[in-house]
């Protein structure tokens, strides 16, 4: 059937297995992974991976702080924000910062430098493995995220009028499933990437980064064929210096559990019909057997659904001669089954 028809069949989907298991083990951390934290609360997490010498450097700073937690009179502060600590960095001189950027993109597995979301905010960069210079030049301007910023009206204006993208995560905020689940959740009305709709002050804007961009709310994450020990002392001396603590309390997200029922949305752009088999799973870190042998039974499960749904449309495709595709996508929280007709 030929259409823009989307089903869309939620629900709450337990699977349970029976565990024969006296007691959890506690998971022991790989050696190539180390972590820490400065004395203004600011963190760090560092893998190293010499079998990989070729591999750039993958570096990622997670801000606890996203469009959720804008006011009504600060909505787009969140994403002007992060175009701001892109565009007006003062960690670096501006033939450095350009240099940076040009030098941190990955043509292989291209990133945007920033993604905005709900309750987070990431700057990512990728380096090549044989400047280290340019890792230098990367802390200086990453520890310029988290300095006390006093916005101009020239830069505001500028990061308005900026082609600079803001990628949001969920990627597509106005996708139908998204927003079906946004319904009696606090997320609702707080759009991450939503551009600001009217003049801003340049103090309230300054104010909205000092109060949420605090290092202790800030973690660096590396990965890469680098020398730990040099690192961690790199790392100590870009952003030790770092002050402030937050003290506004962390609005924290929130979605309603899923119903089981079925959702039919109608999208004039789809060629296709689609249906999706969505549910939720429970997250929690792993750091038992036990928790890591649930998540393996929950990945056996969703590839028998996959599989045997797999087949059965392989069955119709031959008896109906239609173009059926599958595809199995999993999140933090929820896992989705898609079949295209």
């Amino acid at each position: 059937m030929q259409g823009a028809m989307t089903r869309i069949l939620l629900g709450s989907v337990m699977f349970s297995a029976a565990i024969c298991q006296v007691q959890a083990e506690a998971l022991q951390p790989d050696p190539a992974w180390q972590e820490g934290r400065l004395a203004n609360g600011f963190q760090w997490q560092i893998l190293q991976t010499p079998q990989r010498p070729n591999d750039r450097i993958q570096i990622r700073l997670l801000v606890n702080t996203g469009s959720l937690s804008e006011k009504r009179s600060e909505t787009g502060f969140s994403s002007l924000v992060s175009k701001l600590n892109v565009l007006e960095n003062t960690g670096l001189t501006p033939e450095k910062r350009d240099n940076l950027w040009k030098n941190a993109f990955d043509p292989d597995y291209p990133l945007p430098p920033m993604i905005v979301s709900y309750d987070f905010t990431v700057y990512n960069l990728s380096l090549p493995n044989n400047q280290p210079e340019l890792l230098k030049d990367a802390f200086a301007l990453l520890a310029g995220i988290a300095k006390p910023a006093q916005y101009t009206e020239d830069a505001v204006r500028n990061a308005i009028q900026s082609p600079l993208p803001v990628v949001t995560f969920p990627a597509n905020i106005d996708d139908p499933i998204w927003r079906s689940r946004l319904e009696g959740s606090n997320l609702k009305g707080h759009n991450p990437g939503k551009p600001v709709n009217h003049s801003v002050n340049t103090k309230e804007l300054s104010d909205y980064q000092q109060r949420w961009y605090t290092p202790d709310m800030m973690t660096l994450y590396i990965a890469g064929n680098v020398d730990n020990r040099i690192l961690t002392e790199s790392i100590n001396q870009a952003f030790s210096s770092l002050e402030g603590k937050r003290v506004t309390p962390v609005p924290v997200p929130v979605l309603a559990d899923m119903k089981p029922e079925t959702l039919y949305v109608q999208e004039p752009m789809r060629k296709n019909d689609q249906i999706s088999l969505i549910w939720d799973l429970d997250w929690s870190p792993v750091k038992d057997s036990d928790t890591l042998s649930r998540y393996w039974l929950s990945d056996l499960a969703r590839e028998v659904i996959f599989v045997h749904l797999g087949r059965s449309l392989e069955q119709r495709k031959e008896k109906e001669s239609t173009q059926v595709n599958i595809d199995c996508r999993s999140a933090i929280s929820t896992s989705q089954l898609l079949v295209k007709c």
